[in-house]
């Protein structure tokens, strides 16, 4: 989903701060990312565009490019408390898909975020907001964990979003 004006015509400007959300919301805490997208789109005076792109990672390359701040929102196994939020580069990501050998997303984040780096269009600043999740099993819902911390999150990514327009 993109943010919309009235007319139903998107309204996401290049430059703009953007929140994306994604993960699988028929995987448990999987969709977390994808949750609290659809929370922040709530947020009218959100000082930024939120898209939620469920699994389908690959539209990065149509909303990331040359905005100022993005910030990604997913489920990551960080060896973290479950529940936990930790903001992290995409150089700090080690991709566990190809150890894996399948993955809930189509496509990789890193590999989009890779893509957009070549291209020379990445956003200024990228981060990714990590939650480490309790449940990722077939099955709709977050684990009762994260369900009741997803207005938690929200603050945290109005926070860091002030944080890091402060520091430009």
């Amino acid at each position: 989903m993109t943010p919309a004006d009235k007319t139903g015509e998107d309204t996401g400007k290049p430059g703009r701060p953007v929140v994306v959300g994604v993960g699988n919301l028929l995987m448990g805490d999987e969709g977390v990312g994808v949750r609290l997208a659809q929370l922040l789109q709530g947020y009218e005076s959100l000082p930024a565009d939120v898209y939620e792109l469920g699994t389908g990672v690959s539209g990065l390359m149509s909303i990331l490019p040359n905005r100022r701040l993005a910030l990604i929102l997913d489920c990551a196994y960080m060896g973290e408390p479950p529940g936990s939020l930790v903001w992290f580069t995409p150089k700090q990501v080690r991709d566990r898909k190809e150890q894996l050998r399948w993955s809930l997303h189509h496509g990789s984040i890193l590999e989009s975020l890779e893509l957009i780096q070549r291209l020379g269009c990445a956003p200024r600043r990228l981060l990714i907001g990590g939650i480490q999740p309790l449940n990722v099993k077939p099955g709709l819902g977050l684990s009762p964990l994260l369900e009741r911390k997803l207005e938690e999150y929200a603050r945290l990514v109005v926070e860091k979003l002030a944080s890091e327009e402060g520091s430009r």
